[in-house]
């Protein structure tokens, strides 16, 4: 079986290879246009792996959820210091706040003060945006997960290499979604 790990969005219906799974990153699942105009079935990693579903069966693969007290103290805190917030909600469940805020400094702080304040999350710096996760969120351990739910064999240095070249697509490239493809296995 070949994997595409891609930006659907770019991916033309015609293009789109029936031999193949498809896995589609994504931080905010409702950047999707219906998945049902689609034919494929693939599997959603979103927000930074906090939640991966396999929708041709529905199975959750991973769902890790930011606790109601942590969550409590980001809105307390981005309400008392200016800063804007965007939550990422599946059933009820929030699993990814984006903050931002056009104060240099305050993006420059909030990662270190959020470290002390609430253990329990973890900062992604993303352009002018903060991500926050659940601690135990890893886009490499999501990606390791469903290569293992999929029966594909890899090796440490080839996941390495997968996450690596994701991360360098996704978050650290001005323009990143140029590609279709971010890695074929």
């Amino acid at each position: 079986m070949n994997i595409k790990i891609v930006n659907i969005e770019k991916e033309l219906i015609n293009e789109i290879d029936d031999n193949c799974k498809y896995i589609i990153i994504l931080n905010n699942e409702n950047t999707l246009d219906n998945i049902s105009n689609y034919k494929i079935k693939p599997i959603l990693v979103l927000y930074n792996g906090a939640y991966v579903v396999d929708l041709e069966n529905n199975n959750v693969i991973i769902e890790k959820s930011i606790d109601l007290i942590s969550y409590s103290k980001i809105i307390r805190y981005a309400n008392t210091h200016d800063v804007k917030i965007n939550l990422f909600k599946k059933n009820n469940l929030v699993y990814q706040i984006k903050l931002s805020t056009n104060n240099y400094h305050r993006r420059l702080i909030i990662p270190s003060y959020f470290k002390d304040l609430v253990p329990e999350i973890r900062c992604i710096n993303s352009n002018k945006e903060i991500l926050i996760v659940n601690n135990n969120v890893s886009l490499y351990e999501a990606i390791e997960m469903v290569l293992d739910y999929l029966n594909i064999e890899f090796n440490l240095f080839e996941l390495e290499n997968i996450v690596s070249n994701i991360n360098e697509k996704y978050f650290n490239n001005n323009n990143y979604w140029k590609e279709n493809i971010l890695y074929e296995i």
